[in-house]
């Protein structure tokens, strides 16, 4: 029936909806040799053209379609459905793959429970869809295509309906974004968040630029610059054998506080990816350990030779100071180097960062494992309840500066909270088999006594 719809607009609307639909694709850049339409960007015009699109009559093409006399009742009826199934904006509060979604109309706060067979096997909670709800029938249904957004982009989303509805005079009201929707339908059913489209940067926990900077002293005396590092608090002697290194170098991770290198770092930019290096441990009930501080880089003795490696160069500026404050004449700074992490990939022999990642995606999937080895769900559940322990206790730009524990009582910042926890629970639910988040975000729920409504399962 929508195939006969759409011959049928096309075929009474010709030159309007061709002009229309070919106008749509080329407003995003695709349609051409180098940038051919896929499915989605044809759907997502199609949609907008019979659907969203008044004519000169001001009406849709998929209302007349469906107020056609000729038309048998059963797709009259169906035509009809697909004709009212307006845009919305909607939060995923709880799934059932392959059978249902249940939904939150970010505007409105109206729920509603959909049949949707496709859309429902990528959905987990609190990923947000602009998507088309089809009502009419016995049972609320999804129609076309969704649009999958991360729940931090929500905001983007509203931004936007707030820029349509200035643009056309609107109120910015639920009322009135939700005529903005309608309104800018044409850029909503495509809408690509600024963030997405950032330059992905990637950046050390404090916030600098990401390189790979090595620096090498020779040492006068190997032993009174052991005897020096070792009685140096800001460093830690690694266990004798660890990482297969012989007897004769001796590895040194330089540590710092997280929560004061996270404290003072400035927002960081739209595409910023955060890495960090922490010493990892199990304590006595097997619970992995990252105390409360992170590698600053290392430091190994190999002969007579100290040779650092960090990842930024004000890490290296401040390890050249370090050096020079704690073994003084014991060290003849020999050279540093500093190239982008790219360049020292390469150098190293690991190709691409995609290359490398689907390599160990397809080798984790494939190796055996011996029976003494943890499975990989118990590692991974291990590693999810530190990672909430530790996000707890961070400092967020999020939350003005504050860690989600001194948030959670201050009742001026638990809207924001709430939010927070949200993209928490997303992050959760996707690296699981199911759509809802694992027993951490519970966890965290109850410790910072949020509410935590039970998902419709």
């Amino acid at each position: 029936m929508w195939e006969r719809m759409q011959r049928w607009a096309f075929d009474r609307f010709k030159e309007e909806l061709h002009e229309a639909f070919a106008d749509h694709l080329k407003g995003r850049g695709v349609g051409t040799v180098e940038r051919p339409a896929d499915e989605d960007d044809m759907a997502a015009s199609l949609g907008w053209v019979l659907l969203d699109r008044r004519l000169a009559c001001g009406a849709t093409p998929a209302r007349l379609y469906a107020e056609l006399p000729e038309l048998p009742p059963r797709e009259r009826w169906l035509a009809g459905r697909i004709a009212g199934s307006q845009l919305g904006v909607h939060r995923v509060l709880a799934s059932e793959p392959g059978a249902w979604i249940e939904l939150e109309d970010v505007l409105s706060g109206t729920r509603v429970r959909v049949d949707s067979p496709n859309v429902s096997l990528d959905a987990v909670r609190w990923t947000v869809l602009i998507c088309r709800v089809e009502r009419g029938g016995p049972v609320p249904a999804l129609w076309g295509g969704a649009a999958f957004y991360e729940p931090h982009e929500e905001d983007e989303i509203l931004e936007e309906l707030r820029r349509i509805a200035h643009e056309h005079g609107l109120d910015t009201d639920a009322a009135g974004l939700a005529a903005a929707l309608c309104a800018g339908a044409r850029e909503m059913v495509c809408f690509m968040p600024p963030s997405r489209l950032a330059e992905r940067t990637l950046c050390t926990l404090e916030g600098d630029p990401l390189v790979f900077a090595q620096a090498t002293w020779r040492l006068a005396d190997r032993d009174a610059a052991l005897r020096a590092l070792c009685a140096t608090s800001e460093v830690a002697l690694r266990p004798a054998g660890r990482d297969g290194r012989d007897g004769h170098e001796r590895v040194f991770d330089w540590l710092a506080l997280r929560r004061d290198l996270l404290a003072r770092r400035p927002a960081l930019p739209p595409g910023a990816v955060v890495i960090e290096t922490t010493p990892l441990v199990h304590d006595e009930r097997g619970e992995l350990q990252g105390g409360e501080t992170t590698s600053f880089g290392t430091l190994t003795v190999r002969g007579t030779l100290l040779e650092l490696a960090c990842l930024s160069e004000q890490r290296l500026d401040a390890a050249v100071a370090l050096v020079e404050r704690t073994l003084g004449p014991l060290a003849v700074h020999v050279g540093r180097q500093v190239c982008s992490f790219e360049e020292a990939r390469n150098q190293l022999g690991g190709g691409s960062a995609g290359g490398r990642a689907e390599t160990a995606s397809r080798r984790r999937r494939a190796e055996p494992r011996g029976e003494a080895d943890e499975p990989f769900d118990e590692a991974d559940a291990r590693l999810q309840a530190l990672v909430c322990r530790r996000w707890m206790e961070d400092p967020s730009p999020f939350l003005d500066g504050l860690s989600p524990r001194e948030a959670a009582g201050r009742p001026e910042h638990r809207e924001r909270l709430e939010r927070y926890v949200r993209m928490f629970e997303h992050q959760s639910a996707r690296a699981r088999h199911e759509p809802l988040p694992g027993p951490e975000a519970a966890w965290l729920r109850r410790e910072l006594a949020l509410d935590c409504e039970p998902a419709a399962r």
